[in-house]
C-alpha cells in the first residue's frame, strides 16, 4: 500500500510525544538562522543542509529544491543534491514543461504552504510519475516533498532515501521541523531574486542594481560621459491608426527586441521605452570606446532589422525606422515626484540625441550622428552639412557613418 500523506505541517510523532534523533542538537537549525543566509547562492544553502542532516543520522540520497518565480524568460529553476556529486546541480526551464522537471507532478497534492505529502516508493501502487520511477530504479525507497513559502514564490523542498523501509518517523519529525528554518532561509535568496529580476527587467540592469542598493531618493544621481543613443520607429502613429492592436504589439516586440539584442551585445544599457522610441547609453571610461562601441550597436541594429523584415510577410509594411548618436555629459539618476520616480539621463546631450534623430528621415539616413561623436569615434563619416534643430540657437553639422 503507497503510504501517502497530504496535511498541514505537524509534528511526526510515535506516542503523542516529539521524536527526535539520537544525540541530535539544534546545531542545523541554527545555521540555516545564521550562517545560511550570509551565503551566495541557493544552491550552497541546499548543499550545506544536506551535508548536514546526512551527518546528523537522515540518510539522505537526493535533495531537491524548486521553484517557478516571476521572471519573463524562466519558467522553473531546480536544484538538484546528491552525495558524491560534487556540488548541487542547477535545472533551469524556459518552458511551459520541461522532462527535466517533471519532478513537479506530484505538487499538485500540495494545497498549500504547510502541506507535506510523502510518497512510498517500494509500494506497487505509487503513482506513475516520471521522477519516482527514474528514483525506484535507482533504489529509492521514500520520497518526501514539502510545499513551502506562497505567494509569488511557489517553491518545494523534497528528500529522498533508499533505505528499507524508507524514513523512520524520528527522520520525518527532523525534516519537518528542518522545512520550517529551511523555508524562511530560502525565501530570503528567491525574494531577493524576485526583486533584482523585476528591477532589471523594467529599469535595466544598471538602474536596477543602483535601485536595489539604495539609490532611492529623488535626486539621488551622478553626472557621467556617456555616447547616447535615441533611436524612433517610423510611421508608428499611422500604423497605429491602421493596424489591429494584436500586429501593432508584435510589430513594436519585434522592433525592440532586435534594439535591444543590438545595444546589449555591444556593451550598452537600456534606458527607457518611449513610446516607439528608445533611450540607450554606453558608459565606458574611454570616450573613444563608447563611440564605437555605440557605432558597433547601430550597425548589428540595422543589420537585425533587415532580417525581421525578410521574416515578415510581404502585404506587411517594413520597420523602418532612425537612429542618432551623440556624445557627452549625462546626469544618470533618479527624478520625479518624492514617491513616484524615473531613474533615467538627462541633459542637453540627451535633447540633441533625440533633435539628430528627427533629421533622419528628412536626410534619408538611418543613422546620424553629432560632430563632437564623429570626431572621437575615428571611424569613416559621410558630412551631411549643417541643420538646425529645435531650441538650438545655432545649425550644427550632421554625420552618417560611411556604411550608412
Amino acid at each position: 500500500m503507497t503510504h501517502e500523506i497530504d496535511r498541514r505541517d505537524q509534528p511526526t510523532d510515535e506516542r503523542a510525544g516529539h521524536v527526535e534523533l539520537s544525540g541530535m542538537t539544534d546545531a542545523t537549525l541554527d545555521w540555516l538562522c545564521r550562517d545560511a543566509p550570509r551565503l551566495s547562492t541557493i544552491g550552497e544553502v541546499l548543499e550545506g543542509l544536506s551535508v548536514r542532516l546526512v551527518a546528523e543520522g537522515v540518510p539522505l540520497v537526493r535533495a531537491w529544491h524548486g521553484t517557478l518565480p516571476v521572471h519573463p524568460l524562466v519558467f522553473a529553476r531546480g536544484w538538484s543534491w546528491e552525495p558524491g556529486q560534487g556540488g548541487v546541480e542547477e535545472v533551469i526551464s524556459q518552458e511551459g514543461r520541461s522532462v527535466a522537471l517533471d519532478h513537479t507532478s506530484p505538487l499538485h497534492r500540495i494545497r498549500d504552504a504547510d502541506t507535506r505529502v510523502r510518497l512510498r516508493l517500494d509500494s506497487p501502487s505509487v503513482p506513475a510519475y516520471p521522477l519516482l520511477s527514474r528514483l525506484y530504479a535507482a533504489g529509492a525507497t521514500d520520497y518526501i516533498v514539502y510545499g513551502l513559502h506562497g505567494g509569488r514564490v511557489r517553491a518545494s523542498l523534497s528528500f529522498t532515501t533508499n533505505e528499507p523501509g524508507g524514513f523512520t518517523a524520528a527522520q520525518l519529525a527532523r525534516l519537518d521541523r528542518v522545512r520550517s528554518y529551511a523555508g524562511v532561509t530560502l525565501q530570503s535568496f528567491h525574494l531577493e531574486d524576485l526583486a533584482s529580476t523585476l528591477l532589471g527587467t523594467y529599469l535595466g540592469s544598471g538602474p536596477g542594481k543602483r535601485v536595489l542598493n539604495g539609490q532611492v531618493h529623488r535626486g539621488d544621481g551622478e553626472t557621467l560621459r556617456a555616447a547616447t543613443w535615441f533611436c524612433d520607429l517610423r510611421g508608428f502613429t499611422s500604423a497605429s491608426e491602421s493596424l489591429p492592436l494584436p500586429e501593432l504589439l508584435l510589430r513594436l516586440n519585434d522592433w525592440f527586441e532586435a534594439m535591444v539584442g543590438a545595444v546589449e551585445a555591444h556593451g550598452g544599457e537600456v534606458l527607457k521605452f518611449m513610446g516607439d522610441g528608445m533611450l540607450a547609453a554606453f558608459t565606458e571610461p574611454d570616450a573613444a570606446a563608447a563611440c564605437r562601441a555605440a557605432l558597433r550597436a547601430a550597425k548589428d541594429g540595422e543589420a537585425r532589422i533587415a532580417e525581421v523584415n525578410k521574416r515578415r510577410d510581404r502585404r506587411e509594411r517594413p520597420i523602418l525606422f532612425g537612429l542618432a548618436l551623440h556624445y557627452g555629459d549625462v546626469m544618470y539618476g533618479n527624478i520625479g515626484a518624492p514617491a513616484r520616480l524615473d531613474f533615467t539621463v538627462i541633459g542637453p546631450v540627451v535633447n540633441r540625441a533625440a533633435r539628430l534623430q528627427a533629421l533622419t528621415a528628412g536626410v534619408g539616413r538611418t543613422v546620424v550622428v553629432s560632430e563632437t561623436f564623429a570626431k572621437l569615434c575615428d571611424e569613416p563619416m559621410i558630412s551631411l552639412g549643417m541643420h538646425m534643430m529645435k531650441g538650438l540657437p545655432e545649425p550644427l553639422e550632421v554625420f552618417t557613418p560611411a556604411w550608412g
